[in-house]
């Protein structure tokens, strides 16, 4: 059993979890319950329990009549009731089941996500859902506290599973291709817009859509195992799990790029660990609410956008300070003469090259969607108009947004 308080976000209040794996003894398990009614009395804080609790609370919960619930153990019920508890469950009827099938199937609720009247009051938008498994025999549950209700568009990233196709590089260079008149800067995100024009296109019809096949095939899972447990429909939940964990391994590498994580080279699938890493980081980058200088906070998004736009507004704005040159003269001069010549010298082509194959090829995007690694590999294609573009900003000093 494991309590921590957390504390979401500063405009709500914090909370405490209970993360509890229930015991399948009955003396660990009345102890274990006792300590939770202790929790439950002494705690004024939105309070929630999760995890695999090992009991049913309702016998539609369970297929079997000869397993317990919590009504057969009076002290479980009383805390259960002393707390207020309740949960709001989304998704099968079981959340673990023996694998059998025909008579010998056996099904229960066994885990669940549980919170009393302060969770509700405070964290009332919270909901328990399930996410399909292969292998197990239970179904792994999430607590999601905020889901989030407004869905910002989706910036262009390339991504590194797609240089695998060997069909990706013509539809690269056939985009590239095509003719663009004006300034070597214009020509050069314009044909960069080509490309990614082309490569939506041919992730859709040609590599396929990997998440919503996983999804589908996560349905369908879904759906089989909520039918009743017959040899055929065993037979076809393992092939459907095959299918499922061969588009789930295809799916790891691009979570992996999502997440910015490098931790993991090899051995079993990460694409969980690489998936809660991309949740953290739409947490963080997701404002909900800003706090103003009044102690007021601010949650409507016209709000929040207005609020952002006027505090950078006005940071980015000068006040045409006076600058005081004598400052400068105090500073000795670090650069010498010959690394000034260096510095002032043309960019070469070779340069260009240089620098792009230096980088760190698949890690965060640059503005335009494109990782180094994409560069990298199409360097031949890119480097000439790159220079052009770099050697057009020394001259003009004005760089295309």
């Amino acid at each position: 059993m494991i309590n921590v308080i957390i504390s979401h976000e500063p405009s709500k209040t914090e909370f405490l979890v209970t993360l509890l794996y229930g015991s399948v003894y009955h003396e660990e398990r009345m102890q274990q319950w006792e300590y939770i009614g202790e929790i439950g009395s002494r705690s004024n804080l939105p309070w929630d329990i999760v995890g695999d609790l090992n009991i049913t609370m309702h016998t539609h919960e369970i297929s079997t009549i000869t397993s317990p619930t919590t009504i057969d153990f009076p002290i479980i019920q009383q805390v259960i009731d002393n707390a207020d508890l309740s949960d709001r469950y989304i998704g099968t009827q079981y959340t673990w089941n023996n694998r059998q099938s025909g008579d010998n199937f056996i099904g229960a609720r066994l885990d669940r996500a549980s919170g009393n009247g302060l969770w509700l009051q405070h964290y009332g938008l919270a909901k328990v859902v399930h996410i399909d498994t292969i292998g197990s025999d239970h179904i792994p549950i999430i607590l999601e506290t905020s889901p989030m209700s407004h869905q910002s568009s989706k910036p262009y990233r390339y991504f590194r599973f797609w240089s695998k196709d060997p069909s990706v590089r013509d539809v690269i260079k056939n985009a590239y291709s095509k003719y663009v008149r004006g300034s070597p800067p214009y020509q050069l995100t314009h044909r960069l817009r080509f490309v990614k024009h082309d490569l939506r296109i041919w992730n859709i019809h040609h590599f396929g859509n990997i998440d919503q096949k996983v999804k589908t095939l996560s349905g369908e899972l879904n759906n089989l195992n909520n039918l009743p447990y017959t040899t055929q429909n065993l037979e076809h939940i393992k092939q459907v799990e095959l299918d499922l964990n061969h588009w789930q391994k295809v799916q790891e590498e691009f979570y992996a790029q999502k997440s910015r994580q490098e931790f993991f080279k090899s051995f079993d699938k990460n694409t969980g660990y690489y998936h809660n890493s991309v949740n953290r980081r739409k947490h963080y980058n997701h404002n909900s609410a800003l706090k103003m200088d009044n102690g007021q906070w601010i949650i409507n998004r016209d709000n929040l956008e207005n609020l952002l736009v006027s505090h950078f507004s006005s940071i980015g704005s000068t006040t045409n300070p006076y600058r005081n040159n004598e400052f400068l003269n105090c500073i000795d001069p670090c650069i010498s003469q010959d690394d000034n010549i260096n510095l002032f010298r043309p960019i070469t082509q070779q340069e260009i090259g240089d620098t792009i194959n230096q980088m760190k090829a698949w890690t965060d995007p640059w503005p335009d969607g494109f990782p180094p690694g994409f560069y990298k590999e199409n360097i031949d294609l890119f480097v000439t108009d790159v220079w052009k573009t770099v050697q057009n900003f020394f001259n003009s000093k004005h760089l295309l947004k």
